[in-house]
């Protein structure tokens, strides 16, 4: 008598999600199928213009009867902060700057000191602090440079 047994191997399926953490959108969805008690190794991917800002602290699952979600989540690169210091009677720069983030770093500048210069407080920009987005903020500071007066004798 022969006998022959059948083993069967229950589906297991673990959806991986890599999502925005600002809109908690998702940018990309992988599933890895296979059946109970398989391992997975996870992975974080790389996407343009985004950083990896959190992930799951095991890197290898066990697949289970029950669907498991993993995510990982990631915020969008900023363009950064274009800081510029113009003559404003000119256009000529007299410093320029890039500062670079992330989608919702705080981000602040400050006017600077050059010779014979004077800031122009009326136009002092209203940018000049806030949350980084991710299109690029330009923040303009203007200045006036100071008149030469010559006095002469005759």
């Amino acid at each position: 008598m022969n006998i022959i047994k059948i083993y069967y191997k229950t589906k297991a399926q673990v959806k991986i999600q890599y999502i925005d953490k600002t809109t908690d959108e998702i940018i990309e969805e992988e599933k890895e199928e296979g059946y109970v008690g398989k391992e997975i190794e996870l992975e974080a991917r790389d996407f343009e213009n985004y950083v990896l800002v959190e992930e799951p602290e095991e890197k290898t699952i066990r697949m289970t009867e029950e669907e498991i979600v993993v995510k990982y989540y990631y915020i969008h690169v900023s363009k950064g902060i274009i800081e510029k210091h113009i003559d404003i009677d000119t256009g000529e720069i007299l410093y320029n700057e890039v500062h670079e983030g992330n989608e919702g770093d705080e981000y602040k500048t400050e006017p600077k000191q050059f010779e014979r210069y004077n800031l122009v407080e009326e136009k002092y920009p209203e940018n000049d602090e806030g949350i980084m987005e991710v299109e690029a903020i330009t923040v303009i500071y203007y200045y006036k440079k100071e008149a030469k007066i010559r006095i002469t004798e005759k």
